[in-house]
């Protein structure tokens, strides 16, 4: 048989990266922050030990009620913690999901390059 082929995978993969269905990212997501959260590497990369990306406080968040430190918004991880952590379960109530809130971590970088559907 003659004729000319071509590599069609690595065309579409070099130029737009990999996708995936909503599933195949949760497994994808699952298991690199199951590396990660195991992993002994100083500093750790696991969302949750890393610090918060804009700690700076700002104006324009809320105060607490003596008026003097602001409330940052960006320490607040609850829908990170529903998305992330399995053993939360969604609060049911404001005063539950206050209290699940702790300080906010990033967890995962993607390269400029890698389109990975996460």
């Amino acid at each position: 048989m003659s004729g000319s082929i071509f590599d069609l995978w690595t065309m579409l993969f070099h130029n737009d990266g990999i996708h995936f269905s909503s599933s195949g990212s949760k497994i994808v997501v699952k298991e690199i922050l199951k590396v990660l959260n195991e992993a002994e590497w100083k500093p750790s990369l696991h969302w949750k030990s890393m610090p918060t990306e804009f700690s700076e406080d700002s104006p324009y968040y809320l105060v607490y009620l003596d008026g003097k430190p602001t409330l940052n918004l960006s320490d607040w991880t609850l829908h990170r913690e529903i998305q992330w952590d399995e053993k939360h379960d969604r609060p049911h109530s404001f005063k539950q999901a206050h209290s699940t809130m702790t300080k906010t971590k990033l967890y995962v970088a993607i390269t400029k390059n890698c389109t990975c559907g996460l």
